[in-house]
């Protein structure tokens, strides 16, 4: 015949946690019991259920805190990219021609956008004839053929960010390639044969990484491809 503390020892420790949980105002009807309860910890001595409560809940306070920060950050951040969007779109709507179009994106890239170094690439033979502008550190008029790597990312009409090899980043920014850690490339649809890449590199390893969101990238694709894109359609 079993004994009262056998009955005890018994009982499964799962179902004393699902009561608990089932019946959260347990130790507020039990205060005795709550008080005489005590916690071992390996690193220091004794200490009350409750103490152990209140500093479980301070830590996951400051948790949330920090990702409540985070998060406010992120939607700074946001709003500046977006108000900046919106100005250049503006800027862009009011060019009146390609020259003024392309000095535009550059200011506003490297001003607006802060931006360590950018290129415009515009692959297309006769790019220069059709827009009417010679090529210099900033906008690069491209009839040679892309390297496989660009290729595929210009073919994808996707922006890629992250770090590229050296080979790739002096294809890309020439003499300004050297201290580029990270970079985001954004194809451009121009129109018939026509295509583009916009190259915005920074010194900044962690500027452009592959995790993050390209959702303003994408928009500023779009924009400088329907600006540039009539210079192209008659081709």
């Amino acid at each position: 015949m079993s004994t009262p503390c056998d009955e005890t020892a018994a009982i499964d420790e799962k179902v004393v946690a699902d009561y608990l949980r089932r019946h959260p105002d347990f130790f507020l009807r039990h205060p005795r019991l709550l008080a005489e309860l005590e916690l071992m910890h390996e690193t220091g001595p004794a200490t009350s259920l409750i103490e152990r409560q209140v500093a479980i809940l301070r830590r996951h306070n400051r948790q949330y805190r920090e990702q409540l920060h985070e998060w406010i950050r992120i939607a700074r951040d946001n709003d500046r990219l977006i108000a900046r969007l919106h100005k250049l779109t503006l800027e862009l709507l009011d060019a009146a021609d390609a020259a003024r179009i392309v000095a535009l994106l550059r200011e506003s890239l490297l001003a607006d956008f802060e931006a360590d170094v950018a290129a415009l690439h515009v692959l297309h033979p006769e790019a220069r004839r059709l827009l009417g502008l010679e090529q210099d550190a900033f906008l690069r008029l491209e009839a040679r053929p892309l390297p496989p790597e660009l290729d595929k990312i210009v073919a994808a009409a996707r922006p890629a960010c992250g770090k590229f090899s050296d080979e790739i980043l002096g294809w890309l920014f020439g003499e300004q390639a050297a201290p580029v850690a990270s970079a985001a490339l954004l194809p451009l649809e121009l129109g018939g044969q026509a295509r583009g890449l916009l190259a915005i590199g920074s010194h900044d390893l962690r500027r452009f990484h592959a995790e993050m969101g390209t959702a303003y990238l994408q928009h500023l694709g779009a924009l400088v491809s329907r600006r540039l894109r009539p210079h192209f359609e008659s081709d």
